[in-house]
């Protein structure tokens, strides 16, 4: 998890660490999870966004919702391509490579962030209506005097 990406030096690090072995290993078995989560997480973000559709009148911001969502599996794509042409000609990672997988990793990042807090937003706000519908009485801090 590094927030701001990565550089051409940590990724080598990182690569020679992995050896034949770990390389190997992401490209028959981790690449497969690496390829079915983006897509399990657009659709169940776009699930959510969808059921609260239904409930609240934000559409404008439920469609950015779905869009973040689909970038951030746009970006993760993305950098799983760039991971695997590393691996492939690695130990001479050219920097753009490096950096390329750096960018799509911090706009997955960001993409999956924005996502996610619009979602909250929207859910939060439906627990709001909820209660504003449903009147509740407010709790006062003096208790009634009898």
């Amino acid at each position: 998890m590094r927030p701001f990406g990565y550089g051409p030096q940590e990724a080598t690090q990182l690569l020679d660490a992995f050896g034949e072995k770990g390389h190997r290993y992401y490209l028959t078995r981790q690449i497969s999870l690496d390829t079915i989560y983006p897509a399990l997480l657009v659709a169940a973000l776009i699930s959510v966004i969808g059921w609260l559709r239904i409930r609240l009148p934000y559409s404008k911001l439920m469609r950015a919702g779905v869009m973040c969502s689909v970038n951030a599996a746009f970006f993760n794509y993305d950098e799983n391509l760039d991971v695997i042409a590393m691996i492939l000609i690695w130990p001479n990672l050219p920097h753009p490579l490096v950096h390329a997988s750096a960018s799509a990793y911090i706009s997955k990042s960001c993409m999956t962030i924005a996502t996610v807090s619009i979602v909250l937003f929207l859910a939060a706000t439906l627990v709001w209506v909820l209660i504003k519908s449903r009147n509740y009485p407010r709790f006062s801090s003096s208790a009634k005097k009898s």
